[in-house]
Parts: structure tokens; C-alpha cells; sequence
């Protein structure tokens, strides 16, 4: 499927070697009943995907609260108010990808996506000088 996201997101994972880019996932929760969804696998100022145990239907509004690493600065978690888009199987049969929308996030949610995709090393290119 060809890629039609334009603006910059932060994808956890190096697809082609799957490895991960980023120390840890962040772990992603149901903000109204606490309960554990999934892993953020990647996230950009429109959207978020997650890897869940649990399949979600679609067009679902969930309040998320995603817990942030200690690396950080100033922030330990974000709180976004999203919307289920789609839900399919991962390649690995136990895990979903699903995909949100996001509604309503932080304003300085675009800023810190931007630092963190900055500083994320990018996959090396196999047969590139």
C-alpha cells in the first residue's frame, strides 16, 4: 500500500529490520476505565497507531493516555482524545495494529513529536555510501 501520510510521526519500530528505534514502547491506556490497550507504534500530529492484544472497532471515540519514558523532560504522559479508523491483524497473529484519529490532543503534543523524531536515529540504508 502506498504511504499517503505527509506530515512527520514518530515510528517506533525500523520495519525492515524490526527493531526497535527507541529504547522502549510507550505503553497506552483507556483514559476512562484505566484499562491497558497497547503499545504505541508510531504517532504524528494527526494520528496514532497501536499494537493490542485486542481487536477495536472501528470509528470507537477513546480518550488515550500514553505513558512517556523518564527521558522526557516535564512530561509523563500525554492525554489525546481519538477515534478508532481501522483495525487489522499484525504479522504477528497475537497482536492488532489499529489506527486512531486524533480529535483533541495537548498544544505542545506537534512539538514534542517533532523533538523526538529529530533525535530518533534513522534505519541505516543496506548498499548506500
Amino acid at each position: 500500500m502506498k504511504e499517503r501520510r505527509k506530515e512527520k510521526r514518530l515510528d517506533m519500530v525500523d520495519s525492515a529490520s524490526a527493531e526497535l528505534k527507541v529504547k522502549q514502547y510507550f505503553r497506552v491506556f483507556n483514559r476512562d476505565t484505566n484499562e491497558f490497550l497497547g503499545y504505541l507504534r508510531d504517532i504524528s500530529s494527526k494520528g496514532v497507531m497501536l499494537l493490542s492484544k485486542t481487536a477495536i472497532r472501528q470509528d470507537q471515540k477513546l480518550r488515550l493516555r500514553i505513558e512517556l519514558p523518564e527521558s522526557i523532560p516535564g512530561n509523563n504522559e500525554w492525554l489525546l482524545t481519538t477515534m478508532s479508523i481501522w483495525c487489522e491483524k499484525d504479522v504477528d497473529p497475537e497482536y492488532y495494529r489499529v489506527g486512531f484519529s486524533i480529535l483533541e490532543k495537548p498544544p505542545h503534543l506537534d512539538d514534542l513529536i517533532k523533538s523526538l523524531v529529530e533525535d530518533t536515529p534513522q534505519p541505516k540504508v543496506v548498499g548506500s555510501k
